[in-house]
C-alpha cells in the first residue's frame, strides 16, 4: 500500500495498491478536535459517512487499483482551527499503515444562517454500457464530474433534474461520479463502465 499524501485527489489523498494481491484497508479514528458547531464528514473511495466513525473499512482494492480518502468540513458562524487524525492500515497487518492528519483553519465565519441539506441522487444502470442516468428531483440544478481510478477528471457538465450522461469513449473500469448541487454540497457514487 502506498499513500500519496503529497498529491490531492478531489480534496483528498490518493491510496495506491502496488501489490499483486487484493487488499482490504481499515481506518481507526485517533483523535478529533473541532470548534463547537462544526463537524467533519469522511469519505473512503466513494463510501461517505456523516461524521467520522470510530472505525471502518474502505472498499476492496484490487492489484494496481487506487482509492482515496477525503474529508469534508462543515462550520457555522465560527472561526478557529479543527483537526482530525485517522490511522489507515491493511486488514490483518496493522503495522502496514499510515497516519492521516486533516487540519482546517477557519478565518472568516460562514454567513449562511442554516445548514445546507444535500440532494440525494441515484445513478443507473450500474454497470453501464453507453450512458448512465442521474436521477434527481425535477428542478435541481447541479454540476456533475466523472473521475477515472487515477483521479483524472474525464467528464464535467451541468445538469438539471434527471440527466442522461453519455460515456463516450470511456474504457471498461471503475469510475467515480461526483454531483455538486447549487448549494455547494457534493455527493459521490461509484459506477462501472462495461462495453
Amino acid at each position: 500500500m502506498y499513500l500519496n499524501k503529497n498529491k490531492l485527489h478531489y480534496d483528498g489523498i490518493m491510496i495506491h495498491n502496488l501489490s499483486n494481491d487484493t487488499i482490504k484497508l481499515k481506518w481507526s479514528l485517533v483523535s478529533i478536535d473541532t470548534i463547537p458547531g462544526s463537524y467533519f464528514d469522511f469519505c473512503a473511495s466513494g463510501d461517505c459517512y456523516l461524521g467520522i466513525p470510530a472505525t471502518g473499512s474502505f472498499p476492496n482494492m484490487n492489484p494496481l487499483d487506487s482509492g482515496w480518502a477525503k474529508m469534508h468540513f462543515w462550520t457555522g458562524n465560527i472561526t478557529g482551527t479543527c483537526k482530525a487524525v485517522l490511522y489507515v492500515y491493511e486488514l490483518g497487518n496493522s503495522e502496514n499503515g499510515d497516519t492521516l492528519t486533516y487540519y482546517l483553519h477557519v478565518t472568516e465565519p460562514n454567513t449562511v444562517a442554516e445548514a445546507k441539506t444535500s440532494v440525494v441522487f441515484s445513478v443507473y444502470p450500474n454497470p453501464a454500457n453507453n450512458n448512465i442516468c442521474i436521477r434527481m428531483p425535477a428542478e435541481t440544478i447541479y454540476r456533475y464530474y466523472v473521475y477515472d481510478i487515477t483521479g483524472k477528471e474525464v467528464i464535467s457538465e451541468k445538469g438539471k433534474g434527471n440527466c442522461n450522461v453519455p460515456l463516450g469513449t470511456l474504457v471498461n473500469g471503475l469510475y467515480v461520479l461526483s454531483v455538486k448541487d447549487s448549494s455547494g454540497k457534493v455527493q459521490t457514487k461509484k459506477f462501472r463502465a462495461e462495453r
